[in-house]
Parts: structure tokens; sequence; C-alpha cells
């Protein structure tokens, strides 16, 4: 049996078998179509970076502004507990100068009656 050419033409090809003869206008615009989905996404893609960006850097200033506030606010009490321990020392020292002179002050006080 010989293959003949009209034979082939005749039957219908099995339906995992394409034949391509060119490109079709439906696959034109398919691929313009494709393009079009892609630059749209770019852009929306582009656009929602921009913003994230955007919000990022404000989250960074704010932090930035917070850790300012942070550091005036420990360097302020660590002054304050300079302060602090500076007004303890005196009053110890005076503490212990008034204890000291509690028997003199006591003297004076009986020789003043």
């Amino acid at each position: 049996m010989s293959i003949d050419g009209s034979l082939i033409d005749k039957k219908s090809p099995p339906p995992y078998i394409t034949f391509r003869k060119g490109v079709s206008s439906q696959e034109i615009d398919f691929c313009h179509e494709f393009k079009s989905f892609q630059e749209n996404m770019l852009s929306m893609l582009e656009t929602w970076f921009t913003k994230q960006d955007d919000k990022f850097t404000k989250l960074l200033n704010e932090f930035a502004s917070v850790k300012t506030s942070i550091k005036y606010i420990s360097d302020k009490d660590d002054e304050l507990e300079k302060c602090t321990h500076e007004v303890k020392s005196r009053v110890e020292i005076i503490e212990k100068s008034v204890q000291t002179n509690e028997p003199r002050i006591a003297y004076l006080e009986a020789k003043l009656d």
C-alpha cells in the first residue's frame, strides 16, 4: 500500500497534531493583549512599590524621631539621676554634721535656758 498525498488530505489529523502555516490574526491579538496585560501589571507594581517606598520612608523618619526623643529622655534621666545622687550626698553630709553637733547644740540650749 503506497501513501498517496490525496489520501492524507482527506483524513482528519488526530487531535494532538496541529499544523502551522503562519501566524493567525487571533495569535497577533493574543500577543498584543498579553503585552498590554504585562505593561499594565508592571505599571501597577511600580505604583505599588512607589507607595510602599513612601510609606517605608515615612516610617523610617518617624522611627528616627522616636529614637531622638528616647535619646533626649535618656540623657535627661541620666542628668536627673546625677543631680539626685549629688543632693543625696549633700543631705548625708548635713545629717552627719547635725549628728556630730547634737551634743554641742544640746549644751548650748541648756545654757540658754
